[in-house]
Protein backbone atom coordinates (compact mmCIF):
# COMPACT_ATOMS: atom_id res chain seq x y z
CA UNK A 1 0.00 0.00 0.00
CA UNK A 2 1.20 3.38 -0.90
CA UNK A 3 1.94 6.04 1.93
CA UNK A 4 -0.27 9.00 1.91
CA UNK A 5 2.04 12.01 0.74
CA UNK A 6 0.27 14.89 3.40
CA UNK A 7 -0.02 14.28 6.80
CA UNK A 8 -3.71 15.28 6.65
CA UNK A 9 -3.67 12.10 4.20
CA UNK A 10 -2.34 9.93 6.93
CA UNK A 11 -4.81 11.50 9.77
CA UNK A 12 -8.07 10.58 7.46
CA UNK A 13 -6.05 7.03 6.85
CA UNK A 14 -5.71 6.57 10.44
CA UNK A 15 -8.99 7.40 11.52
CA UNK A 16 -11.02 5.13 8.49
CA UNK A 17 -8.85 2.00 8.94
CA UNK A 18 -6.98 2.63 5.25
CA UNK A 19 -10.23 2.27 3.58
CA UNK A 20 -12.04 4.94 2.13
CA UNK A 21 -15.20 5.82 3.55
CA UNK A 22 -18.22 6.11 1.31
CA UNK A 23 -19.51 9.96 0.45
CA UNK A 24 -22.81 10.53 1.49
CA UNK A 25 -25.07 12.25 -0.76
CA UNK A 26 -26.65 15.06 -0.36
CA UNK A 27 -29.86 14.67 -2.40
CA UNK A 28 -32.67 12.21 -1.80
CA UNK A 29 -34.82 9.89 -3.87
CA UNK A 30 -37.72 11.91 -4.93
CA UNK A 31 -41.16 9.96 -4.75
CA UNK A 32 -44.05 11.35 -6.22
CA UNK A 33 -47.55 10.12 -4.15
CA UNK A 34 -49.75 11.00 -6.51
CA UNK A 35 -51.17 8.99 -9.09
CA UNK A 36 -50.36 9.03 -12.96
CA UNK A 37 -52.31 11.68 -14.85
CA UNK A 38 -55.34 10.38 -17.41
CA UNK A 39 -55.81 13.20 -19.92
CA UNK A 40 -58.44 11.59 -21.82
CA UNK A 41 -61.04 9.02 -20.04
CA UNK A 42 -61.10 5.67 -22.37
CA UNK A 43 -64.58 6.78 -23.45
CA UNK A 44 -62.59 9.79 -24.65
CA UNK A 45 -59.99 7.16 -26.25
CA UNK A 46 -62.82 5.11 -28.19
CA UNK A 47 -64.59 8.05 -29.34
CA UNK A 48 -61.60 9.79 -30.71
CA UNK A 49 -60.60 5.94 -32.24
CA UNK A 50 -63.91 5.60 -33.95
CA UNK A 51 -63.86 8.59 -35.67
CA UNK A 52 -60.34 8.32 -37.08
CA UNK A 53 -61.66 4.79 -38.59
CA UNK A 54 -64.96 6.53 -39.94
CA UNK A 55 -61.92 9.58 -41.74
CA UNK A 56 -60.16 6.49 -42.87
CA UNK A 57 -63.23 4.39 -44.42
CA UNK A 58 -65.01 8.00 -45.77
CA UNK A 59 -62.30 10.26 -46.77
CA UNK A 60 -59.22 8.18 -46.76
CA UNK A 61 -55.57 9.39 -47.20
CA UNK A 62 -53.72 10.12 -49.99
CA UNK A 63 -50.57 8.10 -50.52
CA UNK A 64 -47.58 9.23 -53.15
CA UNK A 65 -44.82 6.72 -52.78
CA UNK A 66 -45.57 3.37 -54.97
CA UNK A 67 -44.00 0.93 -51.98
CA UNK A 68 -46.15 2.40 -49.20
CA UNK A 69 -49.10 2.02 -51.52
CA UNK A 70 -47.99 -2.20 -52.62
CA UNK A 71 -47.85 -2.64 -49.03
CA UNK A 72 -51.20 -1.18 -48.34
CA UNK A 73 -52.48 -3.16 -51.07
CA UNK A 74 -50.63 -6.51 -50.08
CA UNK A 75 -52.64 -5.81 -46.53
CA UNK A 76 -55.54 -5.26 -47.57
CA UNK A 77 -56.60 -1.53 -48.37
CA UNK A 78 -58.73 -0.49 -51.11
CA UNK A 79 -56.06 1.29 -53.63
Amino acid sequence: MREPSSPRGRRRQRRSGGTPQPVASPWQNIRNPLPPIEPLSADQIESIHRASLTVLAEIGMKVTDPEARRILADGGARI
